[in-house]
């Protein structure tokens, strides 16, 4: 069972300060526990390729960029992995093919949480107490747990070791963020695109959909983009839409594998109530937030001697 005091995690860090006028810490530990969940789901995609058609679609893009404002100003226990933004290990959870740390974040004083740049992603190194050294297979968040991320490594790697002193972050995957959407027809489940989707992200990056399958509770989505350095991270909504513009529903991915490359395949479930509706839709928009990666070296080190450790 997990040692982790969940309660604790969602207590204000400012609950045994003095009351006192000026602004409080902008925590993000309102969806911790889903995001410790989610680290326990080990969901991925398999690489697809396609043939490439582009086909005429509307966007709208917006970008947005890590802040330069860089404080040390961060509840204690929290390290700075970003500008403006911190992260502080709850958890060592030894399964039995991972090894998943799970951690909440925090912006410095005053900052808006919903303005800070966040880096998905990144290489992290765990170091047991012998002092075996291994690499992170992926990061895992959750679209419903702001502030919540978790770390896996491969478990075999550690040979059944249960004690870990340091976990250090060595590289970080700045993006900027790009939204829009794609729309296309919708004439009722079991749904198949009939052609391939496409959309320029940015003046250099276009993304792809040669893949799309909607059925009645869910469904597959297959993306790729072409034009980005060091690949992106893509996020997709397909929601459903009726005659006068108003949303029927959605499908989408949780928990979310973020992981830069070049393509990708994703499961997505129907979201809406049981039994499942989908009358009077026509028309589907696929909603995206693309990052276009940048990878930034860094040294942060973060000790973790005294973090628990559950199963």
């Amino acid at each position: 069972m997990s040692e982790v005091d969940y309660e604790e995690l969602l207590r204000s860090p400012l609950d045994d300060a003095d009351k006192r006028v000026g602004p409080g810490w902008a925590t993000l530990v309102a969806g911790v526990v889903v995001g410790l969940i989610a680290g326990y789901l080990a969901t991925g995609w398999v690489d697809g390729g396609s043939e490439v058609a582009v086909t005429t679609s509307s966007s709208t893009t917006t970008t947005t960029t890590i802040p330069e404002v860089n404080s040390p100003d961060y509840p204690a226990g929290y390290v700075e992995v970003a500008p403006s933004l911190a992260a502080e290990v709850n958890e060592v959870i030894l399964g039995d093919n991972l090894i998943t740390l799970s951690l909440t974040t925090a912006v410095e004083r005053g900052q808006n949480p919903t303005e800070v740049g966040w880096p998905i992603g990144g290489v992290w190194i765990l170091e047991s107490a012998t002092g075996t050294a291994v690499e992170s297979s992926r990061v895992v968040v959750g679209r419903y747990s702001p502030g919540a991320f978790s770390i896996h490594f491969p478990a075999e790697a550690f040979a059944g070791e249960t004690e870990f002193v340091r976990l250090n972050l060595v590289e970080r995957w700045d993006t900027d963020r790009y939204a829009g959407s794609i729309e296309t027809p919708f004439d009722g489940e079991p749904f198949t695109a009939p052609e391939i989707l496409s959309t320029p992200i940015n003046q250099d990056v276009t993304l792809f959909i040669p893949d799309l399958r909607l059925g009645r509770f869910l469904g597959v989505l297959g993306w790729e983009t072409t034009g980005a350095e060091f690949g992106t991270t893509v996020r997709i909504v397909a929601t459903l839409y009726d005659e006068n513009g108003d949303e029927v529903g959605s499908y989408q991915r949780v928990p979310e594998i973020i992981d830069p490359g070049e393509s990708g395949y994703m499961d997505i479930h129907w979201g809406g109530p049981f039994p499942i509706g989908q009358e009077g839709a026509v028309s589907v928009a696929l909603e995206y937030t693309v990052g276009v990666v940048e990878r930034t070296p860094i040294s942060v080190e973060f000790d973790i001697a005294d973090v628990p450790v559950g199963r």
